[in-house]
């Protein structure tokens, strides 16, 4: 009897501890492994989204629609004042210039097809070159200078040699017609005499794309904050397209020494962007560098003049942008902001070491939804993303 009662107790604690098993297992697996992640380098940029309008020192040159008129300057080039963006011709001219631009055609098309040999070495000093090695052998021949004149027979083979990998890669006809093609234009050219030249006002670059609004706009400052209402008008009439761009011959230089971008801003963005010094705005993912120029505007409306440089011109080529000016750009060390966590009032992350976990205070120094710059840790390290697991 004792034994089938101490048969029973043993079975029931066997029961028990599969139980308890069993629950330390569904625990185990209910819960959610430890996530890790390494601390690197990055950046955190903190933007806003605004709208500009462009501002130039422009002039408009109008160019006469009835006589026949050639540009010397293309879309973008930069010409000094004084000089010369075109002339006015004759009908006899302009069926000249007709020829020429024809020649520039042709000439282009055959020089597309041109391997780069071609350009890097000149047939013509080949040949010369070609022709004195062979009377200096011939000399050297002569004086039974046999060592001399088998080291001038190996050049004059390499200089064989550079010749035929010329005319290999490129028929020795072609050569002969865009030579032709280059003195035709040439002679064309030394025939126009009839010319009417037309000199730029001002330095600056050539366009052609006028908008109608140069000689509304300028950047001088008393014009930018005496005038800033009609400014922020004219930005919204070319946002809604109310402007109309003016189909004409008519040529625009524009002096880009200094271009301005006027920008309204609410009153907190105001404030924020107007005590910088220098800031960066991005434009279709391109970062310039400006300065705050000066700002204007009353009570219910503010704007902020950007001054930026020249070589900037490339990216500010329309007159209303959409752009982010920087606030702050700031890099560093950087972890998950999920990984942070105060611990007895102390903010820091945990770190894995080999299965093992260590709480490390940290100072943030910028932070946005997804990350945090920090200072406290070294690059590498290994920070646990869901640190509640581990604090509970």
């Amino acid at each position: 009897m004792e034994e089938k009662s101490k048969i029973k107790v043993n079975y029931l604690l066997f029961l028990v501890l599969i139980f308890f098993m069993g629950i330390f297992i569904l625990i185990a697996l209910v819960r959610k492994p430890v996530q890790t992640e390494l601390v690197q380098e990055k950046n955190i940029i903190d933007t806003i989204r605004v709208e500009g309008i462009v501002i130039r020192n422009e002039t408009v040159l109008t160019i006469d629609p009835y006589r026949p008129f050639q540009m010397t300057h293309e879309e973008g080039e930069r010409v000094q004042k004084d000089s010369s963006v075109g002339y006015y011709v004759t009908e006899e001219s302009k069926h000249k210039i007709d020829k020429i631009n024809e020649l520039e055609e042709r000439i282009k098309n055959i020089e597309n097809t041109k391997p780069d040999i071609v350009d890097s070495i000149d047939l013509n000093t080949v040949e010369k070159d070609i022709m004195e090695k062979t009377v200096e052998i011939k000399k050297y021949l002569q004086d039974r200078n046999a060592v001399k004149a088998k080291q001038l027979y190996k050049e004059l083979n390499d200089l064989v040699a550079k010749k035929y990998s010329v005319l290999e890669s490129w028929s020795e006809d072609k050569l002969e017609v865009l030579a032709e093609l280059k003195q035709e234009k040439l002679d064309i050219e030394a025939g126009l005499s009839d010319k009417v030249y037309v000199a730029a006002p001002i330095s600056g670059v050539v366009s052609k794309n006028i908008d109608g609004l140069e000689s509304q706009l300028n950047t001088n400052k008393d014009f930018l904050v005496n005038d800033w209402k009609n400014i922020i008008e004219t930005l919204n009439q070319v946002k809604e397209g109310d402007t109309e761009k003016p189909i004409s011959q008519d040529i625009k230089i524009e002096d880009n020494h200094r271009v301005i971008i006027g920008i309204p801003l609410a009153e907190e963005q105001f404030k924020e962007v107007s005590e910088k010094g220098a800031l960066d705005i991005i434009v279709n993912n391109n970062y310039v560098e400006c300065k705050v120029d000066s700002k204007a505007g009353d009570q219910n409306s503010k704007i902020v003049y950007l001054a930026t440089k020249e070589d900037n011109i490339d990216v500010l080529l329309n007159r209303y942008l959409t752009l982010d000016i920087v606030l702050n750009n700031s890099r560093g060390l950087a972890v998950p902001t999920k990984s942070l966590i105060e611990k007895d009032g102390v903010l820091g992350v945990y770190l894995a070491y080999s299965g093992r976990y260590k709480f490390a205070e940290v100072t943030v120094v910028a932070q946005n939804e997804e990350i945090a710059i920090v200072e406290g840790l070294k690059q590498w390290d290994e920070v646990v993303t869901n640190p509640a697991i581990i604090s509970s």
